[in-house]
């Protein structure tokens, strides 16, 4: 019975090894990918803040009547279409 139990746990760590083995390759192998997906969050991130600030950019152009074509065509300007050069 105990040379049974043994032969026994020796397979199970023998079938085992092959799964340490296998968990320890996925693991190196998603290594660079962790790394990309956090090299992706910063560019994320980075672009969000770029975004945020080309709006409130365009935003305070908007309010200055100084910026040429940054504040919408008034009323009475919205109804003439531009004219085509010839």
């Amino acid at each position: 019975m105990v040379r049974e139990n043994i032969a026994r746990a020796t397979c199970m760590v023998t079938r085992m090894e092959p799964d340490r083995r296998n968990d320890e390759e996925r693991d190196d192998a998603a290594e660079p990918m962790r790394s990309d997906a956090e090299k992706m969050q910063e560019h994320v991130e980075d672009l969000g803040e770029r975004i945020e600030s080309a709006k409130s950019d365009w935003r305070s152009k908007q309010q200055d009547n100084e910026t040429p074509g940054a504040r919408p065509p008034s009323d009475d300007e919205g109804d003439r279409s531009p004219s085509k050069p010839t």
